[in-house]
């Protein structure tokens, strides 16, 4: 729960890296569902650059959610909880090739960025799903939602290191309350609550 804490308080972080992003790589935005799931497959296998074909394997996995939402649309469940399924499989791929590829993710964000926008496009996506789905089909998206939302964090862990410490340090401070008062003999005129009468 405190994790979830973390993006308001790297708004402005992802702005700026987004832009750098942008700037350095201009088709950085704008590729989604350019290429059919043959073709993203056939790209993916023929790419060597891990930054790439994370960034491939997110915009398949953005496309099976796609494929699972009409599935569901359509009341074909069991269908639809297969490609929930592939979607996250594909989330973790591409988690796992950023992982692999040994970059620096605070230095070249690239290919993280491009997972948390579209993790962020996705969550959108799952919820307004889940908002018109009958409630007792509504599990598969939650376990969907929160198998990708575990990623996420992961990634905004590795693109805001020193963020999340912070959000993560605030949030735990809130969770804690104010601290107890010290413990000492009552006033004058004030009672005790431990339930023991006063002498």
């Amino acid at each position: 729960m405190a994790m979830r804490l973390v993006r308001p308080a790297v708004t402005c972080a992802v702005i700026a890296a987004v832009a750098l992003a942008i700037m350095a790589d201009p088709s950085f935005v704008g590729a989604r569902h350019h290429e059919s799931e043959q073709e993203l497959l056939a790209h993916i296998a023929r790419e060597n650059n891990l930054a790439k074909k994370a960034r491939l394997q997110a915009e398949l996995a953005s496309l099976k959610l796609d494929q699972a939402a009409a599935a569901f649309d359509h009341d074909q469940y069991e269908s639809g909880k297969t490609l929930l399924q592939q979607y996250t499989g594909w989330i973790r791929t591409a988690w796992g090739a950023l992982q692999q590829s040994g970059r620096d993710a605070t230095r070249k964000p690239q290919g993280f960025m491009y997972l948390d926008i579209s993790l962020r496009e996705n969550a959108r996506a799952l919820a307004d799903l889940a908002e018109r789905t009958p409630f007792e089909n509504r599990g598969f998206i939650d376990e969907a939602a929160k198998s990708a939302d575990a990623v996420h964090n992961r990634v905004l862990s590795a693109l805001f290191p020193d963020g999340v410490k912070e959000a993560g340090a605030a949030s735990a401070e809130k969770d804690s309350g104010p601290p107890s008062p010290p413990m000492g003999k009552p006033g004058p005129g004030s009672s005790l609550i431990s339930g023991e009468p006063h002498p």
